[in-house]
């Protein structure tokens, strides 16, 4: 009997359930449920025990059983059953979802996902495999694909007969090795079928490669193919060995396929092979005889071709079966032999370490007693990590190692070189009963500054089992002499490789073995992706289909009724790629060769498919033939078609063109949708509420943005319902009798022609440009003709660009620049346009724009050290307007002075206007004058003057600024003045600021500010200020007015304590009648931790006064208390009535003790207006095992005559008694009157 670990424990209203199972062999295979549940007038009790079996009945043989019965996750081994008119039904199913698998239409990962899954229920996979099923390409490639992901024996069974056929293309190939080696539930016919294929592996053996035998790309494909193949066999037999424990050695499949394995674990194999088949040992629980003799002989052989390397793979072939006795004796003489190279030893040493023994032990000390030996330095680096580690995957290893006594006198070799060394780090919360930890095996030579192994391990210890979830070791291997042979490798092995090599690299995931080294890897993709390619002497077809799962989860929990809670998540990449070059005449093997040698024509069609499809949902007896629960699915596509064609010819020297051969060039869709379903003997149903009416699509025309310059239009369309959200979006033709877009670049008598269109549109747009080549005396000119049609616009014109440098100066290179341009169009635009720029002297820029029938702008710049000159001359023909100036800048470091003019002239209305603008800024006087002005012919229109002088310290000084405008009916006059003045205890600031309109009262503003701030004893922090402010308008706006403010803040801070306070006042008068008062008191004792605050406003008719008390205590570190208490009154001055607007108290707490374990609690009470009644609760609560969310609300008004209640309660829990194990979560809300008490349990 196993270990009892409860797994799920939930309180639902008034009843409580509680569920064990009994863990066997790391398997869940009973379990017992309690529950009680109990009202106002009674109490119930239930019992009820699931006992999952696999013990086959009278009606039923073995092998179907073995078919029917399946473990549905490792989280949660669940057998269910799969009845007959499920297989029945799961069979017309895939060829339903077969035949509506089609390249030009979408839902692929849909059908990929559900293929996966009926896949599982079906026992005899062959007769789908047959031309009438799988009628073209992309479900052939589908349903393949959904084989090698599923990888049940059925399916391993059938994927290997295409494999030893050489029906299987590379990727897919590579996908199915991979898969096995994780198959859920593997049994010996999986073995059976995949032994052949070992068996038949076709590799280049190590005399070829020592013959330097020209290598294929079929046979590197070949090789890398073999290599994933004895991984994946061997995973899949240590997943049977899981299963079936100490019954896998007794199996003669097992054993035939190890004995496969074995045989190419021999020095004559071809290396890469020779490593794969070793690593392929290692993944396996148990070795045969054979394959213990094939390790031994390789570990016992002395000829030169047995590397070091190939020694330590040879390690690792016996890491699952470390305790063999003849392979342990034979390694521990390999470690004691002090003449072996340091790695291989310190690498026999790791490989003891696994199932240490006496002898070993005693080897172990002999090799410290030197205490200059390298690898006594690594042993002591390891048996120190290890001993200090917190994992308890470490624990039976510590123990071992209780025996070994490290001297501390162990030192490096030469301090100028580096030691090997193992490092371990780990973390372990025996609460929680989880942990992680990591290491690290660094192996240096005392030849080599560089390490010659690097290994990392990453490892979760999770509720008493431990998951190595990654493993990547590196070598250089290459760089290591042979173990005959103290010498550097032979130069017919050297291939000069001086860092960690991706060739030797190994990647272990959940501690098997999957992958070696990059190369492999890449030379079957290359390789695929040259299958995958076909076509003729004149044509090229690239076509992919390549479905990718992105998640594939399952879990299942047992539930009181005896099926299984399923939660599951599946999603699905699905691309598809499809290209097709035509290269004419051209072969394609010359089509680089010939792209510059015209005449050619080249054409590539590219067709992309873009899929992703999301499925999930919680059920109640999922996988059993009755299931009901709640599912959800989203899909996101895209498809993009089009063409690129390039040709060249005698007299066209480029034509190139984008062709869309359909209406839809780009079309992207995303949906989601939810439902409620019933699942029957493999029949879903979706279920809808009692009295809804059948959904229907409401059908919505798509909005579209057309743009006529590009020929295309944007519409997108969103259609949302009550649980249905879609939405599309696609790129159109307008015209769908245009091809596409067409660029030619034709050679002309007078130069080239470039001529743009969209052929086959009705609409024209078609864009011609000529460059013209002149006499080559005057090569300074570029002359452009061109021709623009789009629909009924025609236009044509020239462009004639000049350019002149005549050689003046050696310093200087005038330059001459002009653009002509002359048009011919039926559009109202200008005819002709001329462009000039000159630049006649270093520091002159000449600007002359004219453009026919609307104007021109002309404008001349100088710039020098200290002064800038601008005049620009600008007009408007269609109005007849004039507009002309001048810009004079000018700095002598004491004035910055400037000038401008404007003259503005009309003839049609006729008026002439000019504008002068003048400032004079007196730096060492701190002056500003600036003046400004504008008249017309007839009279003045205006003159403003602006006079202002500062002080030299603004903060001690006095600021002036006075303005003059005469507008010709009336003077505005207007001043600023500020006096400052500051010292080390007072500070005051005076403003007065006045505006005398023409013919109106004056506008008049003061405001006078005092700072008081008496520092007596600045040691003692002792300090005292008040700060008052009184401000006074003055005017007439309706009628007269004069504003009077006063304000007043006092702040203290209490001597030698941490003690604040601050009182404020504020009076507001109008026409000298008060209008409002109001004032406020705060103080704050830190020390004591009290914030208190009073307050009121006041006018003629109210009185509000305010207060509110906090008190904040810290208990100890990291708890606080805080008692908040307030409350606002309202008082009529008149009638001498006083009314509680609103009064309360909140006291809240905080515990935290980390960043992810803390407390927060708030309960607070509100009475408003006498009448409302307001109570509120909350609490946040994070412990290690703990997690709690609520919040409550209540409100009365009146005599309960009225009552509100919300409440939102969320409670998870994780308890460990006696190693049993409980997750307990909990939700509940209510809303009160408008919705009855709801709640809501589930279990985990």
């Amino acid at each position: 009997m196993g270990q009892n670990k409860q797994i799920f424990g939930f309180l639902r209203s008034a009843t409580h359930c509680e569920c064990s199972q009994t863990l066997e062999k790391e398997i869940y295979s009973t379990a017992t449920c309690k529950e009680v549940g109990s009202g106002p007038f009674f109490t119930i009790g239930m019992k009820s025990s699931l006992t999952y079996t696999s013990t086959a009945t009278s009606m039923t043989d073995v092998a179907e059983l073995k078919y029917l019965t399946r473990n549905s996750s490792i989280v949660y081994n669940y057998t269910f059953s799969v009845t007959k008119e499920m297989q029945v039904k799961a069979e017309e199913q895939i060829k339903f979802l077969l035949s509506h698998l089609k390249s030009d239409k979408g839902n692929k990962a849909s059908i990929f996902i559900d293929l996966k899954k009926m896949i599982k229920r079906v026992h005899n996979l062959q007769q789908f495999d047959k031309r009438d099923i799988l009628t073209d390409e992309i479900q052939q490639k589908t349903f393949y694909d959904a084989l090698a992901e599923v990888a049940t024996d059925d399916s391993v069974v059938l994927l290997a007969k295409l494999c030893e056929n050489g029906n299987l293309d590379s990727i897919t190939q590579l996908k199915f090795f991979t898969t096995i080696a994780f198959a859920p539930n593997p049994g010996p016919t999986a073995m059976r079928a995949l032994t052949p294929l070992i068996k038949n592996i076709v590799h280049i053996t190590s005399s070829q490669v020592n013959e330097s035998i020209r290598v294929t790309e079929e046979q590197k494909r070949n090789v890398s193919l073999s290599q994933h193949l004895l991984l994946g066999a061997s995973g899949l037999a240590h997943q049977f060995c899981r299963v079936s424990k100490d019954e896998c050695i007794a199996s003669t499949e097992y054993v035939e396929m190890v004995n496969a394995i074995s045989a190419y674990a021999k020095v004559d194999s071809m290396d890469e092979i020779l490593i794969a088949s070793l690593h392929a040992l290692g993944n396996l629980d148990s070795l045969t005889s054979t394959a213990v003799e094939a390790i031994d002989a390789i570990l016992m052989s002395t000829t030169e071709k047995v590397l070091n390397w190939t020694v330590i793979t040879a390690f690792e072939a016996m890491r699952r079966d470390s305790c063999q006795a003849t392979l342990k004796k034979t390694v521990r003489n390999i470690f004691a032999d002090t003449k072996r190279n340091d790695q291989v030893r310190i690498h026999a040493y790791l490989s003891l370490s696994k199932c240490l023994d006496n002898l070993d032990i005693q080897a172990i000390h002999d090799t410290m007693k030197d205490t200059k030996s390298s690898v006594g330095v690594f042993i002591a680096s390891h048996v120190g990590s290890i001993r200090g580690s917190w994992s308890p995957s470490k624990l039976q290893l510590n123990t071992s190692m209780d025996n070994i006594q490290v001297s501390v006198n162990l030192k490096t070799l030469d301090k100028s070189l580096q030691s090997s060394y193992f490092v371990e780090y780990s973390a372990f919360n025996s609460n929680e009963n989880y942990g992680v930890s990591g290491e690290a095996t660094i192996i240096y030579t005392s030849e080599k500054m560089k390490p010659e192994f690097f290994s990392i391990n990453a490892t979760i210890d999770l509720y008493g089992r431990s998951f190595n979830l990654l493993e990547i070791g590196l070598s250089r291997r290459h760089m290591m002499p042979n173990q005959m042979q103290q010498g550097e490798m032979p130069s017919s092995l050297w291939f000069g490789n001086d860092v960690l090599g991706a060739k030797d690299t190994y990647y272990r995931i959940f501690g098997t073995t999957i992958g070696l080294g990059l190369e492999s890897l890449k030379d079957t993709v290359q390789t695929s992706i040259m299958q995958i390619m076909s076509g003729e002497n004149h044509s090229w077809n690239f076509n992919a289909i390549e479905p990718m799962t992105l998640a594939d989860e399952e879990l299942t929990f047992p539930s009181l009724m005896g099926l299984p809670y399923t939660y599951d998540l599946h999603a699905v990449e699905f691309d598809t790629v499809k290209l097709l070059l035509l290269s004419g005449k051209t072969p394609i093997n010359e089509i680089f060769e010939s792209f510059f040698k015209p005449p050619f024509n080249y054409k590539l069609n590219i067709e992309t498919d873009y899929e992703v499809e999301a499925k999930g949902g919680i059920s109640l007896g999922g996988n059993t033939p009755i299931a009901i629960g709640t599912r959800f699915n989203a899909n996101m596509n895209n498809r993009v078609e089009f063409g690129v064609e390039v040709g060249s010819n005698a007299t066209v020297l480029a034509d190139f063109r984008i062709n869309f051969p359909s209406n839809v060039i780009e079309s992207t869709g995303i949906n989601a949708n939810l439902f409620h379903y019933h699942e029957a003997q493999g029949v879903s149903i979706r279920l809808k509420k009692k009295g809804q009416a059948v959904e229907t699509k409401k059908k919505f025309n798509p909005t579209c943005v057309k743009c006529q310059l590009t020929g295309l239009q944007k519409c997108s369309l969103v259609v949302s319902e009550q649980h249905l959200w879609e939405s599309k979006c696609t790129l159109e033709k307008i015209d769908p009798k245009m091809e596409g877009y067409e660029l030619q670049i034709i050679n002309t008598a007078t130069g080239y022609e470039m001529v743009a269109t969209t052929p086959g549109s009705d609409f024209r747009r078609e864009f011609k440009l000529n460059y013209i080549i002149g006499n080559a005396e005057k090569s300074e000119n570029i002359d452009i003709g061109y021709e623009v049609k789009f629909g009924k616009l025609v236009e044509q014109g020239r462009v004639v660009v000049g350019m002149k440098t005549p050689t003046t100066s050696p310093s200087f290179l005038p330059s001459d620049y002009s653009v002509t341009l002359d048009r011919k169009t039926n559009s109202n635009f200008a005819k002709s346009l001329k462009f000039e720029i000159k630049q006649p002297k270093e520091n002159d820029i000449e600007l002359k724009i004219d453009v026919s029938r609307l104007g021109s702008f002309a404008t001349n710049c100088t710039f020098e050290a200290r002064h800038i000159h601008v005049d620009f001359d600008m007009s408007f023909l269609p109005d007849q307007l004039q507009v002309n100036g001048m810009c004079d800048v000018r700095d002598d470091e004491k004035e910055i002075i400037d000038k401008c003019k404007l003259a503005i002239t009309h003839k049609r209305p006729d008026y002439k206007i000019n504008m002068e603008t003048s400032s004079i800024l007196n730096v060492p006087k701190r002056t500003l004058e600036f003046d400004a002005s504008s008249s017309s012919e007839k009279r003045s229109i205006f003159t403003f003057n602006l006079s202002s002088k500062f002080a030299d310290d603004i903060m001690n000084g006095r600021n002036t600024v006075s303005m003059r405008l005469d507008n010709g009916e009336g003077i505005y006059t207007g001043s600023i003045n500020q006096t400052n003045k500051m010292t080390p205890e007072i500070a005051t600031s005076v403003l007065e600021a006045e505006f005398v309109p023409s013919k109106s009262p004056a506008f008049t503003y003061t405001s006078s500010m005092t700072c008081d701030g008496k520092l007596k004893e600045p040691s003692l922090y002792d300090t005292q200020a008040l700060l008052s402010v009184q401000s006074k308008f003055k005017g007439v706006i309706l009628a007269p007015i004069e504003i009077d403010v006063t304000k007043e803040v006092d702040y203290r801070k209490v001597k030698g304590k941490f003690d604040y306070g601050w009182t404020g006042s504020s009076n507001i008068s109008m026409n000298k009648k008060p209008i409002l008062w109001s004032g406020t008191t705060v103080n704050l004792r830190t020390e004591e931790g009290i914030l208190t605050a009073i307050g009121y406003s006041k006018d003629a008719r109210f009185q509000h006064d305010f207060m509110s008390h906090v008190l904040f205590r810290q208990k100890d570190v990291g708890t606080q208390i805080q008692n908040t208490t307030f409350s606002l009154k309202k008082t009529d001055i008149i009638e001498k009535k006083v009314q509680n607007i609103a009064e309360g108290s909140v006291n809240k707490s905080l515990v935290c003790r980390s960043l992810l374990d803390f407390e927060i609690f708030e309960f607070g009470h509100m009475e408003i207006l006498d009448r409302n009644v307001v109570d509120w609760e909350q609490l946040i609560l994070l412990h290690s095992n703990e997690f709690k969310l609520f919040q409550e609300m209540k409100e009365f008004i009146g005599k309960k005559t009225h009552y509100t209640k919300f409440m939102l309660d969320i409670s998870a829990k994780v308890i460990e008694e006696k190693q049993k194990l409980k997750f307990e979560i909990l939700t509940k809300q209510q809303l009160s009157p408008t919705c009855p008490a709801s709640n809501f349990n589930f279990t985990l």
